[in-house]
C-alpha cells in the first residue's frame, strides 16, 4: 500500500472499488467498504472486560500535584463503584496521563493480591504519579484502570505462579538440619 500511496484511511478512500480489486483481490472489496465506514459485521456486546477505568479530562490544563491526588481520588472511588458492581478485582493498575501537549504515558503496577478497594487502589496510585512528569508538566487528563483480573478466562487460577519466597508453617528450619515436615 505504501508504494501505491496509501498510508491513511483517507489515502485508501481515494480509489475507486474496482481499483482496489484489481490491486488486491477480494480484500480490495473489504478494504473499499472499511474505507467508506461499512462493516456488517456483527457487534458483539457481551465479550470479556480485559479492563475497568475511568478518567477525567480538563477544560483547563493543571500542574498542581496535590489537585491531581484529590482528582485521582475520585477517580479512584467511582473505579471502585465499576468494579464493585461487576464484581471484578483485578491485580493490574495502571495510571494515565494526558499532558498538555497531547502526549500520553501510562504506569502500571502489578500486585499480588486482586483489589477493588479505592484506597488501596490510591496507595499504588501515588508512587505512579511520582514516576511521571505531573506537576511539572500541565496535565490535559487523568486516568486510572485495573486489569488481570482474577475471574478472567485467560488466565486460569491453576496457572497463576506462586510468589516467592514459599513459606510453609509444618516446615523446620534448614539450617538447624532438621527435616521438612511434610
Amino acid at each position: 500500500m505504501i508504494s501505491l500511496g496509501i498510508k491513511t484511511g483517507a489515502d485508501l478512500k481515494e480509489f475507486k472499488k474496482e481499483q482496489l480489486i484489481e490491486l488486491f483481490g477480494k480484500s480490495g472489496n473489504y478494504f473499499y467498504d472499511i474505507a467508506h465506514g461499512m462493516d456488517d459485521r456483527p457487534v458483539e456486546p457481551n465479550r470479556i472486560r480485559k479492563s475497568i477505568g475511568k478518567e477525567k479530562t480538563f477544560s483547563e490544563d493543571i500542574d498542581d500535584p496535590h489537585e491531581m491526588l484529590e482528582v485521582l481520588e475520585d477517580i479512584a472511588v467511582r473505579l471502585e463503584d465499576s468494579l464493585t458492581k461487576r464484581e471484578a478485582k483485578g491485580r493490574t493498575i495502571t495510571l494515565k496521563i494526558k499532558y498538555f501537549d497531547f502526549q500520553s504515558i501510562t504506569r502500571s503496577v502489578t500486585i499480588d493480591e486482586a483489589v477493588d478497594n479505592a484506597s488501596v487502589i490510591m496507595k499504588f496510585v501515588k508512587p505512579l504519579l511520582s514516576r511521571t512528569e505531573a506537576g511539572k508538566k500541565k496535565v490535559r487528563l487523568l486516568g486510572i484502570s485495573v486489569s488481570n483480573f482474577d475471574d478472567q478466562d485467560s488466565v486460569a487460577p491453576k496457572s497463576r505462579q506462586l510468589l516467592l519466597p514459599l513459606k510453609f508453617p509444618e516446615a523446620a528450619d534448614r539450617r538447624s538440619g532438621n527435616l521438612l515436615g511434610f
